[in-house]
């Protein structure tokens, strides 16, 4: 539950640094390129994440083919947004708030229910 509330929440803790909600979307988009370009443990660990980035930059070379875009094919200054769509990320993250209040609850009436049970 620790690691669940530490990546939903906004509140400043020991090493963590305070950023937009869209900029931790474009964090999101860009990690599995750089993962897969920077880290080689990364590589070694996650081969299939390794063939997801493949595969989507074959995609991505085949839609600037067919649009004829100049763009580079080096992938870096290109935009990502088909890959996790904003308002499907942003759907995600409320559902995600929904289950960690829903979640605090249940335990918030565990033990209040605990307290009245060892109490009488």
């Amino acid at each position: 539950m620790g690691l669940y509330s530490f990546m939903l929440d906004n509140k400043p803790t020991t090493g963590s640094i305070e950023t937009t909600d869209a900029a931790k979307r474009k964090y999101a988009m860009e990690s599995l390129e750089y993962n897969v370009k920077n880290e080689k443990i990364f590589c070694t660990l996650f081969p299939e994440y390794v063939e997801l980035w493949n595969q989507r930059e074959e995609e991505r070379k085949a839609k600037l083919a067919l649009v004829g875009g100049s763009a580079s094919a080096t992938g870096s200054g290109e935009e990502t947004t088909d890959i996790v769509p904003t308002n499907t990320a942003a759907g995600v993250m409320m559902i995600n708030h929904v289950l960690a209040f829903g979640a605090g609850f249940v335990a918030v009436l565990s033990i209040f229910f605990a307290i009245l049970r060892f109490t009488y």
